[in-house]
Formats: C-alpha cells, structure tokens, sequence
C-alpha cells in the first residue's frame, strides 16, 4: 500500500520565499510529484523534499519558458530507497548548497511532582540523662600548728670559733719535666760491595763440584749412531697448479658467460682470447688506456697482463659466471 500521508499540495521556497508548488498525486502503482516554480537565475537547480531531519534530492528542474517544471513518478520501491515517507517542506537547491535540516527545539521534560504521602509522625527523641554528682564530704579543718619557742639559756657556752685558713705566701715548687732519651737509630743494612769484575787476561775463578755432580757425568761418552735408512722413498711431483696452455682467439665472447646483461655486451668486443686452466678458464680482452672498456661490469674484476707485447684484462671465468682474478702471469707461450 502507497502512503497516502504525501498526497497533497506543498509550497515551495528559494532563498526564503515561496516560488511555486509541488503536487503529490496517485497515479495507478506508483506517486507522481508535479513541481512549477517561477525563479529568476540563471543557475541549475534541484528540488529537495525535507523528510523529518534530512533533506531528500528528487531531481533537476527543467525550464519551461518563464518557468522551472519537474514531473516524475516513483514505485513504493523507489520511496523506501531514497528513505521518502513524509513531507515537511520543499525547496530548491543549487548544486554547491549545502543541505542542512532545521532543528526542532527540544521539547521539555514535564516535571515529576511526588504524590504526597502519608504524614509520619516523628519519633519523640529521648531526653538524656544528667549525670549524678556524689556529694562531697566535708573535710575537717587541717590542724594549725604553733611555733614551739626557742629559749637558750644565758649560762650555756659559746662554740669556739672557726679557725681562718692559713695563706701560704711562698709559691709551690714546680717539678722539672722528665727527660725524654732520644730513639735510638734504626740500623741499614748495607750491601756488601760488588766484586770488581775479573782483569783481562786474568785467570778465572775455579769451579767447584760436589760429589753428586761428579757421579752423573760419564767420562766416556758414546757417540750417536748416524741415521741410516736401506729404504729409498721417492718424492711425488708436484704438478703445478695453473698449466699453461697457449692462448687461442674467441668468437662467440658471450657463450663463456649466463648472465645476459654480459651476453649482450659481449658482442662489442673484439680480439678476445682465451686458455683453458685446470679449474677454470682464463678470458684476455685487450684494453688500452683511454678507450672506454666495452665489458665495464666486469672491469673491476680483471688483473692487467702482457700477451705478446699487448694490454689485456685477465678474468676467471667457471661455469658460467666470474669467480675474480687472482695473481696469474700472462703470457705466450
């Protein structure tokens, strides 16, 4: 069922009065919305339906002589996809508006007056105890005590007199201080004096052994036998480690290498040699100072040589790939 809550007239406004009106109408299945504004600019403008807090695009309204129309209806699928269920005003939109909802003042909360209820009486509050005070006791008057008098009789004698302290005019001998014997001095060794080296030509001092060095010295000593050997062991040869086998002109430079960078730029260079070692293979291209080399990423890789009175770079080369340069001595056979 169609939402029968649009149908209707609306006023529509640009830039704060009413240019036109949009008719909401049932037309079979679906809701036709019949727009006509009359405006005066030159801009593109949109009609926009406010449904509850948001703005809803509907489309482009087209001119019509002196006038903007816009006619189009929509499916109950369409209204729930652009969230289309009420209409709260109209109005038209240019493309940079921004659309924002008018805020609805809030409304305010009723104020919840608490029922009333029953009175309770309050409870008496208890009425605190004075303390009891004991009676004092009455004390008795404190005694007054009278002077006893003090009668000495004229006929007791006097105590003798205390003698004065005899001053002595002459002053006490001071005792002299005891003399304190001084340290005795601590004895240095002395190191006994080094014996004067012995003259030149002198005799020198005899030796003396004792009976123990005497016994474990033989008088008669054996002479080593010689080392002999009946057996004759040959030495192996030593092979050389690098033979070297004439050097032979290259065509194909780039068959030597697996890396394509260097097959490619193998093919600028001329007059390549090559010989065949036993663990691997020498490769000679010529060089000449201040030509540019033409395998440069290999350059730093070879050992200068003199083949028959020519430069050449001298590299290693096994399996395939550059295994560096070692101290080699090029040259022909």
């Amino acid at each position: 069922m169609m939402n029968h809550e649009m149908l209707g007239e609306y006023a529509v406004e640009y830039g704060g009065s009413k240019v036109g009106k949009l008719t909401v109408a049932q037309a079979g299945l679906k809701v036709q919305f019949s727009c006509v504004c009359v405006v005066a600019c030159g801009e593109v403008l949109r009609l926009a339906i406010l449904c509850e807090d948001r703005y809803v695009v509907l489309g482009v309204l087209l001119p019509d002589g002196d006038k903007l129309r816009f006619h189009k209806s929509y499916s109950r699928h369409d209204l729930e996809m652009k969230g289309l269920h009420a209409i709260d005003g109209c109005r038209l939109v240019a493309k940079q508006d921004t659309l924002t909802a008018p805020t609805k003042p809030a409304t305010p909360e009723p104020e919840v007056v608490p029922e009333p209820g029953p009175e309770v009486a309050p409870e008496p509050k208890p009425t605190p105890l004075k303390p009891v005070t004991p009676p004092r006791a009455e004390s008795a008057p404190a005694p007054t005590l009278e002077p006893i008098p003090l009668s000495i009789p004229a006929s007791a004698p006097l105590p003798p007199p205390i003698p004065a302290p005899d001053i002595l005019t002459e002053p006490l001998p001071v005792p002299e201080p005891e003399a304190i014997p001084p340290p005795e001095p601590i004895p240095v060794p002395i190191d006994p004096p080094p014996e004067p080296p012995p003259e030149l030509g002198g005799r020198e001092p005899d030796l003396i052994f004792s009976d123990a060095d005497v016994d474990d010295v033989d008088p008669y000593p054996q002479p080593e036998p010689p080392i002999t050997s009946s057996v004759w062991t040959p030495v192996a040869r030593i092979e050389p480690e690098y033979p070297d086998p004439a050097w032979t002109p290259l065509t194909d430079l780039g068959a030597l290498f697996t890396d394509p960078e260097l097959q490619m730029a193998s093919q600028q260079v001329t007059g390549a040699m090559i010989r065949k070692q036993r663990a691997f293979t020498e490769l000679a291209i010529p060089f000449i100072v201040g030509t540019p080399f033409p395998l440069m990423p290999i350059f730093c890789f070879g050992q200068s040589a003199e083949i028959d009175g020519s430069s050449y770079l001298v590299f290693q080369i096994k399996n395939g790939n550059l295994v560096g340069s070692r101290g080699i001595d090029a040259h022909s056979p």
